[in-house]
């Protein structure tokens, strides 16, 4: 197994922006409000030929004793107690804060392997400040700056060197059958109990309150032999202006999740219905050609005397509200709470990812264009479309290049007419198909 890595801190001492640095993507959310990241968010990080899972955890305040800080904090020390590494991050230019000293009082019980980070160090005159830190106890310190990028590659080299790598062939950064599966919808439709109920653990807070979720959160599961990575993120909302810029950081986020996904989960409330906020995520979701599986959850509030007229109402609703996503098939109906369903989400995620993968043979598509020429030709303008060849150059979504004389003769019917046919002749029932038309030179 991989080692596990875990940012600890206050808030805004730049854990996120640390985070980012370490795995060199920019995934979890900075911002300079207090309390963005409420979740933990985790990856996995390649450095020099070693590999570990590194987790951005949440500000550790324990004096905000709300409902929601209160599971925050349970969450936080649920990683800790986990973690093979804590990385402890300071504020530089503030010097050491209470909450600093109350959070080293509380790691030393967990008796953890701890480096600490003085991060906000901007130049080698700056780097006097580290000594102050030493107050805290731990005489394992480095001085960084996320922010500039300073020392991170020197961090990355510390965390190797305190660690027990194992070399694994089974953990991959990159793992081509690992399916990565990405829930989305608005906000309170329970994307953060799907992934629990799923992980069989918190790892994603749930909380009733918009956008409890800010940042995309992923969680590693295996099912009959097959390896998901479930990303759970931020609710996106149906103005088109942003009511903040914690609103607008989280589409963000969501945005690159869905680009980074390979089948993506349009989550319902089964007491809501699909309404504009579906229609506005479906047409995204359509744009970007991307898999999709609509699921209806918090099934168990639908009384059993309701749920016939309500499945009826919701399959009409997808029918006349989502039928530009007409390949789509049936709704999956599943409760987060019961666990109903929901290894079914699983399955037809694999059932999906296979049809996207799927590699068709040019002799087969050979024959298919001579099919479609006797099925169907296409005239505009007085003029014939010709189809001299086709061929697939992309898979996810499966990408298929139509050789034309004429490109301006295509028509969207007629494209769509191609999708269809290449959708049933190969049985790629329920994912989307990206048609291409090149001029024959």
């Amino acid at each position: 197994m991989l080692q596990k890595v875990v940012l600890i801190g206050r808030c805004n001492v730049g854990k996120s922006t640390t985070f980012n640095k370490l795995i060199k993507k920019r995934i979890a959310i900075t911002n300079k409000y207090h309390g963005t990241t409420v979740d933990s968010n985790e990856l996995n990080v390649s450095w020099k030929n070693k590999q570990f899972i590194i987790t951005d955890t949440a500000g550790y305040d324990p004096n905000i004793r709300d409902t929601l800080s209160i599971d925050i904090l349970k969450q936080l020390y649920n990683t800790i107690q986990k973690a093979d590494l804590l990385l402890f991050l300071v504020d530089g230019k503030f010097g050491i804060h209470t909450l600093d000293i109350q959070l080293a009082k509380k790691v030393r019980t967990y008796n953890k392997n701890i480096i600490l980070i003085v991060n906000k160090i901007d130049t080698k005159q700056d780097e006097v400040k580290q000594y102050e830190f030493y107050n805290l106890g731990f005489n394992n310190i480095i001085t960084i700056s996320a922010e500039h990028n300073i020392n991170i590659n020197r961090l990355l080299d510390k965390i190797c060197d305190s660690i027990n790598y194992q070399s694994d062939t089974n953990d991959k950064i990159e793992d081509i059958n690992v399916t990565k599966i990405v829930l989305v919808g608005k906000s309170n439709v329970g994307k953060s109990s799907i992934i629990n109920a799923l992980a069989n653990e918190n790892k994603s807070i749930t909380y009733n309150k918009f956008y409890t979720t800010r940042d995309s959160i992923k969680v590693s599961i295996i099912y009959q032999h097959h390896k998901y990575l479930v990303t759970d993120t931020a609710g996106i909302s149906h103005n088109s202006k942003m009511d903040s810029s914690m609103q607008f950081l989280s589409l963000l986020s969501t945005n690159y999740a869905i680009e980074q996904g390979h089948i993506i989960i349009l989550v319902v409330n089964a007491l809501d219905g699909i309404g504009a906020t579906e229609i506005k995520i479906a047409r995204l979701l359509f744009n970007k050609k991307k898999p999709i599986i609509i699921v209806v959850n918090k099934w168990d509030l639908i009384n059993n005397e309701h749920k016939f007229i309500t499945t009826k109402l919701l399959l009409n609703q997808k029918l006349n509200k989502l039928k530009f996503i007409h390949w789509v098939d049936n709704i999956l109906f599943v409760s987060a709470k019961t666990k109903y369903n929901l290894h079914k989400l699983l399955i037809k995620s694999k059932v999906l990812i296979e049809q996207c993968l799927k590699q068709i043979k040019q002799s087969e598509l050979d024959q298919c264009v001579l099919n479609i020429i006797k099925t169907q030709i296409c005239i505009s303008k007085g003029k014939t479309l010709v189809i001299k060849n086709c061929i697939q150059v992309a898979s996810l979504p499966p990408t298929f290049v139509f050789f034309v004389n004429n490109i301006e003769l295509v028509h969207y019917s007629y494209k769509r007419f191609l999708e269809n046919y290449l959708r049933k002749q190969f049985k790629l029932n329920c994912v989307p198909i990206l048609c291409i038309f090149k001029k024959i030179s």
